[in-house]
């Protein structure tokens, strides 16, 4: 899926998800997916790999399984994040 704008993923998703904007995975969101965002929000549950341009905010009941790239990266307390981080720049 290819999407302009802030997109909020409230229940389950599979497939790959590509958007230069926002995207928020709300606490019941559960994504099967590889994901290129500028900026992701995630309350709930991915499985796949992340590239955000901008930064990646974690929540304390989310749960990232793949690896993330992104300049920034904030995780609160209870957040799990099961894979490799990479913020190098380019």
């Amino acid at each position: 899926m290819s999407f302009k704008g802030t997109l909020c993923i409230d229940g389950k998703f599979e497939g790959q998800i590509k958007t230069g904007d926002i995207l928020i995975v709300s606490e019941t969101g559960d994504i099967e997916a590889d994901i290129e965002a500028g900026t992701v929000v995630c309350k709930g549950r991915v499985k796949g790999n992340i590239s955000a341009s901008q930064k990646i905010e974690m929540h304390s009941k989310s749960r990232i399984v793949g690896d993330v790239k992104t300049p920034s990266i904030n995780i609160e307390i209870g957040a799990v994040l099961d894979g490799k981080c990479e913020m190098s720049s380019k």
